[in-house]
């Protein structure tokens, strides 16, 4: 007989919860691999602790941990959490700290310059114009003279800072919580508003969390602002753009193209909308986190978290 029971619903897991069950039964813990909603809605009043990815953990499903300690998400963000709710319920919500800071940071960079030298959209003149020619579009700036805007200055924002010292010309960033001691060992402009980061910045990358108050932070009267002809990167949460206000951006010359990670609603993509027929916008299905190294602390950091919770030690990545 098991002392706890661990719920893990999410596909990651879809394979085995092995590496999971090694680190908690150290604490007389079994996990339990739930892959379909029938059996997370039955099994919700038996767990102790949950590990989640994507599943949305409503008011209505928090009434019914009768037992839960504690939910951690595979992941940073938690907006798929009612996080005041689970704190009325005395339950633990974590997230997955440090998880995926370089990957992030990579795919940002690898972005940037792949905007910055039109690399994607020489290819699609090529492969669809049938075009080969360098007159294709007008000479791309010098990556070495060009500013690079980071929104959000936390530990994604600065590892990215410092891995893009040095190829592009200025790296400048708007945080309203801004560690000035990091920025300025690193030589990073800090900003005093987001419009004047948008007069100056040629490329801008979000480094944000989704709140109410970031929501659609990039819409039409902050496009409106910005320095005609820059560079957008979104690897954070799709709905920190306005993607109808993205599309007029571009149209209007003022945006000359986005490198979209992530969009607003990921779960039911309408991938014949006018947003993936537009060329000056690249994709990737929200992979910026990914790699073999990131998937094997997405598994192990929760479970470690779970662990730390039910033990009664506060979890490192504990967000309420």
């Amino acid at each position: 007989m098991w002392k706890y029971k661990v719920g893990i619903f999410s596909v990651v897991n879809k394979n085995g919860v092995e590496i999971e069950q090694e680190i908690l039964k150290e604490i007389d813990a079994q996990v339990m691999n739930i892959q379909t909603e029938e059996d997370f809605e039955r099994m919700l009043p038996e767990i102790d602790g949950l590990i989640i990815a994507d599943a949305a953990i409503t008011e209505e499903v928090l009434d019914k941990l009768e037992k839960c300690k504690v939910v951690v998400r595979q992941g940073m963000g938690t907006d798929n959490i009612d996080i005041p709710a689970a704190t009325a319920r005395g339950i633990q919500v974590c997230n997955t700290p440090g998880f995926n800071i370089r990957e992030v940071a990579d795919h940002a960079l690898a972005s940037a310059l792949c905007l910055a030298r039109y690399i994607p959209f020489f290819n699609h003149v090529i492969k669809n114009e049938k075009k080969w020619s360098h007159l294709s579009f007008p000479a791309p700036k010098r990556v070495g003279a060009m500013e690079f805007g980071i929104i959000g200055f936390g530990k994604i924002g600065q590892l990215l800072a410092s891995k893009a010292k040095g190829i592009f010309g200025n790296i400048t960033t708007f945080d309203p919580y801004l560690n000035r001691d990091a920025a300025a060992e690193l030589g990073v402009e800090g900003k005093n508003t987001l419009e004047e980061l948008f007069q100056t910045a040629d490329i801008i990358s979000l480094h944000v969390p989704l709140t109410p108050e970031t929501h659609h932070l990039l819409n039409k009267n902050t496009f409106a602002h910005m320095k005609p002809g820059m560079f957008v990167i979104n690897t954070s949460r799709g709905s920190l753009i306005d993607e109808e206000a993205l599309l007029w951006a571009i149209r209007e010359k003022i945006v000359a193209g986005a490198f979209l990670d992530v969009i607003e609603n990921e779960w039911e993509p309408d991938l014949e909308a006018p947003l993936f027929k537009e060329p000056r916008i690249i994709f990737t299905p929200h992979t910026a986190w990914y790699s073999q190294d990131s998937l094997h602390l997405l598994r192990t950091v929760p479970a470690q978290e779970v662990r730390d919770a039910l033990l009664g030690k506060r979890p490192v990545g504990r967000v309420n």
